[in-house]
């Protein structure tokens, strides 16, 4: 059952998932792919799930400290503290090793008194642990405390009247201004990679989704930023979402939810569209196969005005024919 609008800054993440609303998953499948793959993805409850991923490890670190103990667990190291898991190969052998053996009856002991818990690796480990130091050390600790992580909201969009959800990593009201914090584990912090990323994956429509979420049920502005944790090095750096990033994020999922609830009215999901479409090469790829501009219709020319510089004798009025 799906509460009314409001924030609900202490909901489990398997609670907030059951709520039947529209998430900016759903509306960024929409948009990627088809009304037919948000849909069923809707369904299912794909784009949120909490599975084994560096991300979800770093959001515990650094948002939820006690949560990790809870539910997560670190796999003991191979060969240090554990043999390797057997494969299948070895588990449905007729006669198996006295080796093979061990280790089935070592893994099957360890997996039934860590069942349900998270598992993540040493190293996955180390490097987030590393992280959490750097974010202490480097000016990013004000985007983490003093506020509260992992808020749920609920809210009716006006316009179509459906009812909407989104999880905020972190929001904090500072006394002069509202701060919504989105954490991001990624390959890079660099601007360019980063202004790449937000693109590719949706991320700017995911924190207007955020800020006009909480702007529904508070009346408020926010700053919004990204605090970004590189995966390899332990590197932590916060992005502020500019103006015009933010409209165009808005502008996305405001498209996207328009389609949605006409998708909702009609009943009708399309994947694709419909009838056949004629497809092929992409223009760079078709040149590297030899087929080029030659049989691509240049776009007709429009004569050149003579140029005054070069013709004294004609004015300004008379080159172009004013």
């Amino acid at each position: 059952m799906i509460p009314g609008p409001d924030i609900y800054p202490n909901t489990s993440f398997e609670v907030y998932q059951s709520w039947e609303a529209v998430n900016h998953h759903v509306l960024w499948r929409l948009k990627q792919e088809s009304p037919y793959h948000a849909r069923r993805e809707q369904e299912g409850g794909g784009g949120e799930t909490e599975a084994l991923a560096f991300g979800t490890l770093t959001h515990f670190i650094l948002l939820e400290p006690g949560r990790f103990a809870a539910d997560a667990v670190v796999q003991p190291a191979i060969p240090e503290e554990a043999p390797r898991r057997p494969t299948k190969r070895q588990r449905t052998a007729k006669e198996p090793s006295a080796d093979s053996r061990a280790a089935i009856k070592f893994w099957e002991e360890w997996d039934a008194a860590h069942a349900g818990k998270i598992i993540v690796t040493a190293e996955d480990y180390a490097a987030v642990m590393e992280i959490g130091a750097a974010v202490r050390q480097v000016q990013c600790r004000q985007y983490i405390c003093g506020g509260r992580s992992e808020v749920s909201l609920v809210w009716r969009d006006e316009k179509t009247g459906l009812l909407c959800k989104a999880r905020l990593d972190y929001e904090r009201d500072t006394g002069f201004d509202h701060y919504l914090i989105d954490l991001k584990s990624a390959r890079s912090a660099h601007p360019m990679y980063w202004q790449w990323a937000i693109d590719e994956y949706g991320y700017f429509q995911q924190l207007a989704w955020y800020h006009d979420g909480w702007l529904a049920l508070t009346g408020d502005t926010s700053l919004c930023f990204w605090l970004i944790a590189e995966k390899k090095w332990p590197v932590v750096k916060v992005r502020q979402c500019d103006d015009q990033t933010l409209q165009a994020g808005r502008n996305s999922y405001r498209e996207a939810l328009d389609r949605y609830a006409e998708c909702v009215k009609m009943n009708i999901w399309p994947a694709y569209g419909a009838g056949r479409e004629l497809i092929g090469l992409k223009r760079w790829a078709l040149e590297r196969e030899g087929v080029g501009p030659q049989l691509i219709q240049p776009e007709p020319q429009q004569p050149e005005a003579p140029s005054p510089a070069a013709d004294p004798e004609v004015s300004f009025e008379e080159a172009y024919d004013l």
